[in-house]
C-alpha cells in the first residue's frame, strides 16, 4: 500500500515499506541479485546503477541501493538474504577487518587476459560475501583495495583492486608482473588482507626510454593510461603502460600524499622525469626484457604443463577404473558360463553302453576339435546341444548355433529340440559339424 511508504529524511528518497518486500521471495531473490551486483560494481569502483540495467532488473531495493551510492552513501541494509538483514556490522575503517590466506594462480595460466595489465586481481565469491557480513554499506569502499603477500613473508607485499569476484574457491587469480613482483609462483600461498590508501593528489614518473618523450601528448597518455589501468600506485614500482601497440616501462618516482595510493576517482596530477637511460642501456633492456619474456613463457609453459599432466593423471585413473570394471565384468562373465557349463554337464544323462538302442554322435566344433559320446535313441535333440555347449571352452562359449549333418542333409536348431535322433534319422551313427550363428556386433 503506497500509503505505507516513508520517505528518507536524509535524501528525500521515497523508501517502499519493507514489510511489503517480505511478502513475495521470488522479489527478495531479485533484490539479492540486485544487491550483489550493486556490490560488485562499487568493488570495482563502478556506478552500481550500470550493472543493475545489466542485470535487467529494476527492483525498489536495488534502485535504493544504486541511488544511495550515487550519494556517497553505499549500499543500504535491505535483507540482503532470504528476507533477513545483515547482522550488526561495523563502520569503522575497512583496513585490517578481514584476512584470508588463499592459493595464487597465474592469471595468464588461468587465461585470464583481462588481468595481463594493471593491478586488479580476482578473487572468490565467498570474500565479497564475507566483507558483506563485516562492513555496513555505508563503510563500503569503493573501490575495495587489498593488501597482497607470500604467506609468511617479512614486509614486501603490493596494494590491489579487484576485477571481480569470480576466482575458484579458495584461490586469487594475480597478474604474472605482480606475482614477480611479489616472489610468488603459481600455488604459492597469498596472503590478502583488507586495506584503504589515500586518493593520489600527484605522481611523478620517469620513464625508461626516450621514446615516451616523442609522444604527441605524453602527460595526457600517461594520465589516461594510469586511470583507466591501475588501481593503485606505490613509490618504487615499476609499471607498464600500452601506447600505439607500444609497451612503455615508467617507474614510481614521487607520490602525493603517501608512498602508496589509490588513483580511482580522483584528480592525479602526473609529471615525468627524463628518461634514465641511454642507447647502450636500451640494447642492454631489451635483451633483460626478451629473457624476461622468455621466462614469462617458460613459467606459463610449465603452469600449462603442471595443468595437463593433472588432467591426464585424472583421465589415465578414470580408465585404471574403467578397465578394472571391465576386467570384474568379464570374471564374473566367465564364472558364469563355468557354472552354466557345469550344470549343463550333470544335467547330461549317463552314457549308455554301446548296443542296437544307442546312437553315436561325433561332432566337429568350431575351432577343430572333435567330441564324441553315446546317447539311447530316443534322446531328444536338445540334451544332444546341451551337450555339445557344455563341451565348448570357457573363452568360447557357444549359445546360438546349429547342429548340421551333411549326409542326409539335417539342420538341427532350437526349434526341432523336441525331436529326436531316431526320429530325424541319426540312429545308430550322426557326423555332425556346428554352424554359429552371425551375432550383430552393434
Amino acid at each position: 500500500d503506497d500509503d505505507d511508504d516513508d520517505d528518507d529524511p536524509m535524501f528525500g528518497m521515497h523508501i517502499p515499506n519493507r514489510s511489503a518486500h517480505h511478502q513475495d521471495d521470488d522479489d527478495a531473490n531479485d533484490m539479492d541479485d540486485q544487491m550483489l551486483a550493486a556490490a560488485l560494481a562499487m568493488s570495482r569502483g563502478e556506478d552500481p546503477t550500470a550493472s543493475v540495467a545489466a542485470a535487467g532488473r529494476a527492483s525498489a531495493a536495488a534502485r535504493i541501493a544504486a541511488t544511495y551510492s550515487s550519494h556517497g552513501g553505499g549500499m543500504r541494509d535491505f535483507s540482503p538474504f532470504g528476507g533477513d538483514d545483515f547482522p550488526p556490522r561495523a563502520d569503522g575503517p575497512f583496513a585490517g577487518i578481514w584476512q584470508e590466506t588463499l592459493q595464487c594462480l597465474s592469471a595468464e595460466a588461468m587465461e585470464r587476459t583481462v588481468l595481463a595489465q594493471g593491478d586488479k586481481v580476482m578473487l572468490p565469491p565467498s570474500t565479497l560475501q564475507q566483507l558483506m557480513s563485516l562492513v555496513s554499506s555505508g563503510s563500503m569502499p569503493q573501490p575495495m583495495l587489498f593488501r597482497i603477500s607470500v604467506a609468511g613473508s617479512v614486509g614486501g607485499g603490493k596494494h590491489v583492486g579487484v576485477l571481480e569476484f569470480s576466482a575458484p574457491e579458495g584461490a586469487i587469480v594475480v597478474p604474472l608482473w605482480v606475482m614477480r613482483s611479489l616472489g610468488a609462483n603459481h600455488g604459492s600461498e597469498i596472503l590478502v588482507e583488507a586495506a584503504e590508501l589515500p586518493r593520489g593528489t600527484f605522481a611523478k614518473l620517469q620513464p625508461l626510454c626516450e621514446e615516451f618523450a616523442q609522444l604527441e601528448d605524453p602527460k595526457g597518455t600517461l594520465e589516461r593510461a594510469i586511470s583507466g589501468v591501475y588501481t593503485t600506485l606505490t613509490k618504487g614500482d615499476s609499471i607498464v603502460i600500452t601506447h600505439g601497440g607500444h609497451e612503455i616501462e615508467l617507474f614510481v618516482v614521487e607520490l602525493l600524499p603517501a608512498d602508496s595510493v589509490c588513483v580511482i576517482e580522483t584528480e592525479l596530477e602526473v609529471d615525468f622525469a627524463p628518461a634514465v637511460i641511454n642507447e647502450e642501456e636500451q640494447r642492454r633492456r631489451v635483451e633483460e626484457l626478451a629473457l624476461q619474456q622468455q621466462m614469462r613463457e617458460a613459467e606459463e609453459r610449465v603452469a600449462r604443463e603442471a595443468l595437463e599432466a593433472a588432467a591426464a593423471a585424472a583421465k589415465a585413473e578414470e580408465a585404471g577404473a574403467a578397465l578394472i570394471a571391465q576386467q570384474a565384468a568379464e570374471a564374473a562373465r566367465a564364472e558364469e558360463r563355468r557354472s552354466s557349463r557345469e550344470l549343463a554337464a550333470a544335467a547330461l544323462p549317463e552314457e549308455p553302453p554301446a548296443g542296437a538302442a544307442v546312437a553315436t554322435v561325433l561332432v566337429r566344433m568350431p575351432d577343430g576339435p572333435r567330441i564324441n559320446r553315446r546317447f539311447d535313441k530316443g534322446t531328444q535333440m536338445q540334451v544332444v546341444r546341451a551337450w555339445v555347449e557344455s563341451s565348448s571352452p570357457p573363452e568360447r562359449p557357444m549359445r546360438s548355433f546349429d547342429l548340421v549333418s551333411t549326409y542326409p542333409r539335417i539342420v538341427v536348431s532350437l526349434a526341432e529340440g523336441n525331436q529326436t535322433l531316431e526320429s530325424l534319422g541319426l540312429h545308430p551313427q550322426a557326423t555332425l559339424f556346428v554352424k554359429e550363428e552371425e551375432v550383430d556386433s552393434l
